[in-house]
């Protein structure tokens, strides 16, 4: 195995420990952001302001850490070695800030603080490896993430279920959303599930919070999200340990009942929601079709972060459309030919890091969890699209520093 690594922590137990508790409480409130929604219904600019107050918070509270520690001469020696989309992922973002000067949000300063957020939620990533164990924070932050949106699923089966519709608000917290939140932490889920002990409460646990995160899941009706999350479970199954003859009867038992159940599916999807919608992606290939003309104009560049809302085709006249429906056309329109190219290598990037982890016994889980939520992106990445990529950039950057190869201080063991 080769020696090299993100980290090498110098710092006492109780650091270590403070360090862990501050990135369990960051992700935690990653996954209960979509909370603001509903307190700040009727102000959203309060919300937001919330939001990013708490990042700030956060993103503060680490970097008087680290500060402390360089003045006390306390920051180990050995500097995090940066895997190949990490970088990648920076460069993107910096190309993000740069189509800042010519987006066409109708709302520049908003563009610019949607932009700060996400980059101030990599540098907290950062900052956490950083000054903490790796594998402790990791484990921490995942299942921060995990219980967090556990509580936004408990909120959204109370106040927003309502009887024979989709789990969500149009309005409020699209069910879409709510099956992308719950699809990501279903997938942490297992790997926390497979972590523990078996028969142990630890597991038990972890089975009962999933549970709850798969019937909101199931309850948003999002078919994408759905598909998503069967085809990434399939792959930890195909990652998993088990002999390779059950791999193989799995894979001809999924392919039967697909041929089987796609059919069924279909027709019953036509006759709730109409042949020609279906067809259409829910009228999505109108969409496309317009974004693609308009990307032709400004290929290259694009038109600016953020400004498919304010600034893209609007072919519905009862539905604002924010984003293109598509990762790979809404980067094409926001930030051109130069952001698509960098999203496409940073996932291969980690594609390939990942590859490598299966390798080594000691991230073989992470690699796993690291495939299935690849996966899930991009899948979802078909009908569905975000400010940066699908595949949540925080979490992307924290599993590839979890499943990274690891470096030797001098005269160090691991």
């Amino acid at each position: 195995m080769s020696t090299q690594s993100y980290i090498v922590p110098r710092v006492g137990v109780h650091s270590r420990s403070l360090i862990e508790t501050v990135g369990f409480l960051f992700w935690f409130f990653v996954g209960v952001k979509p909370v603001l929604v509903f307190l700040f219904a009727n102000n959203p600019a309060t919300g937001t302001l919330v939001l990013s107050f708490g990042d700030a918070l956060f993103f503060a509270v680490l970097f008087f850490a680290f500060v402390s520690r360089l003045v006390l001469h306390r920051v180990g020696e050995s500097e995090i070695v940066w895997p190949g989309a990490a970088k990648l992922m920076f460069l993107f973002m910096a190309w993000a800030a740069a189509s800042l000067l010519w987006t066409h949000s109708d709302t520049p300063a908003s563009a610019v603080g949607y932009w700060g957020l996400m980059l101030l939620d990599l540098l907290i990533v950062v900052l956490l490896v950083r000054l903490g164990d790796l594998e402790f924070v990791a484990l921490r932050s995942v299942e921060g993430l995990v219980l967090g949106t556990a509580v936004l699923s408990v909120l959204a089966l109370v106040f927003l279920a309502h009887s024979g519709a989709r789990l969500g608000d149009d309005d409020l917290l699209h069910p879409n959303s709510v099956g992308n939140y719950t699809g990501v932490a279903l997938l942490c889920t297992i790997y926390l599930v497979l972590r523990a002990a078996r028969r142990s409460w630890e597991r038990l646990f972890w089975v009962g919070v999933g549970l709850v995160l798969l019937v909101t899941l199931l309850r948003s009706g999002s078919k994408t999200a759905l598909g998503a999350f069967a085809i990434a479970c399939f792959m930890y199954f195909l990652r998993s340990r088990r002999p390779r003859w059950q791999k193989v009867g799995a894979t001809l038992l999924v392919l039967v009942l697909a041929l089987v159940a796609v059919p069924l599916v279909l027709n019953r999807v036509y006759q709730s929601e109409g042949r020609s919608r279906v067809e259409s992606f829910s009228g999505r290939t109108e969409l496309w079709q317009q974004t693609l003309d308009m990307i032709r104009d400004r290929p290259l560049q694009g038109y600016g972060f953020l400004s498919f809302r304010d600034y893209g085709p609007q072919p519905f006249s009862d539905i604002r459309v924010v984003h293109a429906h598509d990762e790979w056309l809404n980067l094409w329109f926001t930030l051109g030919l130069v952001g698509v190219g960098l999203a496409a290598a940073s996932y291969f990037a980690f594609f390939r890091q990942a590859r490598r982890a299966a390798r080594w016994p000691g991230t073989t889980a992470q690699a796993a969890l690291a495939m299935s939520l690849l996966i899930f992106a991009l899948v979802r990445g078909i009908t569905e699209a975000a400010n940066g990529f699908v595949f949540p950039m925080a979490l992307m950057l924290l599993v590839l520093f979890w499943m990274a190869e690891r470096r030797l201080p001098l005269g160090g063991e691991l």
